[in-house]
Formats: structure tokens, sequence, C-alpha cells
């Protein structure tokens, strides 16, 4: 048919994939998160696909907090120098972060380890010739 010029350049542009796309909005923040497919066959490779997309959301975030002037940094954290939080809002943070304290690395079950030093490695072949 007859399209005005208008029409097929506004097409053009949108097919067009001239503009890298650096998977960000235009405030910056992370548009979507790229996984890295990881076997999720057993309830341990769970764990571990878990803390991996953990690691890889923390690689993913772009903190800039330690590059911009500390008076804007103080009204992005809606906070003050002098005061600090108010309480309402320690409580709302702590309710939606949790504790402000450093949690233990994960660690497999006590029974878990033993089995793996009983039946692991060389131990094993001893199983077998027994």
């Amino acid at each position: 048919g007859m399209e005005s010029q208008d029409e097929h350049d506004a097409y053009r542009m949108a097919v067009e994939n001239t503009l890298y796309d650096d998977n960000r909005t235009a405030i910056g923040q992370v548009k979507s998160v790229r996984r890295v497919p990881v076997s999720r066959s057993t309830g341990q490779a769970s764990k571990l696909t878990e803390m991996y997309d953990i690691e890889f959301l923390r690689q993913e975030i772009n903190i800039e907090d330690h590059k911009i002037p500390l008076h804007d940094l103080f009204n992005r954290l809606l906070t003050d120098p002098n005061t600090g939080l108010a309480e309402q809002q320690v409580r709302a943070i702590e309710q939606r972060d949790g504790a402000n304290i450093i949690s233990s690395p994960m660690e497999a079950p006590t029974w878990v380890r033993f089995c793996k030093n009983i039946f692991g490695g060389f131990s094993f072949l001893l199983w077998l010739g027994a």
C-alpha cells in the first residue's frame, strides 16, 4: 500500500538492531538477569544454583555509591549524617532486609560430611574390597 515515509522510518527503527542493548533501564537499573543454566538434579545442586544466582546478581548490580558526592548519597539512602535514620525507617529496613549481621557460610549437614568421609575417595575402594 501507500504508507507515509514516517511510518516506514518508524518500522525500520523498531526492527533495526544497530543500537546496542546494555540490558539497563533509562535510569541505569538492570532490566533482567541473564542466567547461565546450571544442573538442578539434586537438592544440593539447587542450593548451589541458588548461591550461583545470588553471586550472578551481585555482579550485575552497578554500585556507584563511592563515586557520587556525599550529599547525593545521603539523599539516595534517605538519611542524614547527623541524625541518622528515624526509628521507624530502621524497623522498615530491618523488616525488608533482615538483621544487619554477617551470615555464616553455607555448610553441608553433619551426616553428609560424615558419609563423604566414610565413603569418599580411597575409602570407597576399601569398602568394595571388604
